[in-house]
């Protein structure tokens, strides 16, 4: 009995580790050249979806202590499109940029499949 104890008690905590999910989304950082200053370089951040379909809610950096270019300088008419919720399908990414200097720690990007964390 205590054996057969033994081997659920195991099991229960191995178990979460073999089905723990693999992130629908892959979050990147890189230095990019301003286009309009070109001297200066700016901080992008790049969210590519691996899911057939999710919605990117939001992109947060720092805990919100990096603010963040949500919106675009592309227009659909004469309104500005947010980049953010935008919905990708597999291998589509959207990229924000981070407004002024900010030493990343980590980017938190909120979708429809969860909450995903890089920490750097």
């Amino acid at each position: 009995m205590k054996a057969a104890m033994s081997i659920l008690a195991v099991a229960l905590v191995v178990s979460p580790l073999l089905h723990a999910a693999e992130a629908p989304v892959r979050i990147g950082l890189e230095q990019v050249k301003n286009p309009y200053y070109p001297n200066l370089h700016q901080q992008r951040v790049h969210v590519q979806s691996l899911a057939d379909s999710i919605t990117i809610n939001d992109v947060v950096v720092n805990r919100g202590s990096c603010p963040v270019q949500k919106m675009p300088t592309v227009y659909a008419g004469s309104k500005p499109v947010p980049l953010v919720p935008s919905t990708l399908t597999y291998g589509k990414e959207i990229a924000v940029y981070i407004k002024g200097s900010c030493s990343v720690a980590e980017i938190n990007v909120i979708t429809s499949q969860g909450d995903w964390l890089m920490k750097y």
